[in-house]
């Protein structure tokens, strides 16, 4: 305690609550830079994910397309198509409706050599 404090102590406690109130407001700023930060983020995700589900939407719609054409055109059957799927499903190891990329990628790398 300052001799300043003892002669004037309703001044030093202005002076103390101004600080506290400047650290606060210092706080207070902090914290707001981080909800812009993390909305922003938060908005750059969801544009993402909007974005991807259009992309997975537009190559549903052209796989679908060249099933039913090729399906027409007896290239190959609908049923022939489900029993190769039915096989690479099991190739992973897990029957779950879906193959991870990498090992389609696998897949693919292994057939061209």
């Amino acid at each position: 305690m300052s001799l300043m404090d003892l002669l004037f102590p309703q001044i030093a406690t202005a002076t103390h609550l101004r600080s506290i109130r400047d650290q606060n407001a210092e706080t207070d700023g902090l914290q707001r830079l981080r909800e812009i930060r993390q909305s922003a983020t938060l908005q750059a995700l969801k544009s993402r994910i909007d974005s991807l589900e259009d992309d997975l939407g537009y190559v549903t719609l052209v796989l679908s397309g060249l099933m039913s054409t090729l399906d027409e055109k007896g290239v190959i059957r609908r049923d022939d198509l489900k029993e190769e799927l039915s096989q690479l499903d099991g190739v992973d190891g897990i029957r779950d409706g879906k193959i991870s990329i990498q090992m389609l990628k696998f897949l693919i790398e292994k057939a061209s050599h």
